[in-house]
């Protein structure tokens, strides 16, 4: 992996981090707000990062379903991010539960974990990524 990648995966390694103590840590509170900005925040540069060294690697990604399935993923993961930044920000204003909160909370840490294992898979499978 060139420089990128290990730029890519020092930012993905935060993000999971940061999911992670989503989960663990108090709800409702600023930081638990902050968090969740940073999460959409630290998880923009690796996606810029991946898909440049694609391009800069002169592939085409039509070449490679998994990379155009990882893109669907990411950008689910984006709605999901936002749909949960959103009913977050609804919450802490009406003081009101919402299913959907948790809902695409928990779709984050699913596509997560499906965007994060799924290239580690292929690769020890040896196929191409």
């Amino acid at each position: 992996r060139g420089s990128m990648g290990k730029i890519a995966i020092i930012f993905t390694a935060i993000v999971g981090f940061l999911i992670v103590w989503q989960f663990l840590a108090g709800k409702g509170t600023k930081n638990h707000i902050k968090r969740g900005a940073l999460v959409l925040l630290l998880s923009i540069p690796p996606a810029v990062l991946n898909t440049l060294s694609r391009f800069l690697r002169d592939e085409n990604i039509l070449d490679h379903p998994a990379v155009l399935v990882h893109i669907v993923l990411g950008g689910l993961f984006y709605l999901a991010v936002l749909c949960t930044i959103l009913t977050g920000i609804h919450i802490s204003k009406t003081g009101t539960r919402s299913r959907w909160h948790k809902v695409s909370a928990y779709s984050i840490v699913i596509q997560f974990l499906i965007m994060f294992l799924v290239p580690i898979v292929m690769r020890t499978l040896g196929l191409k990524y």
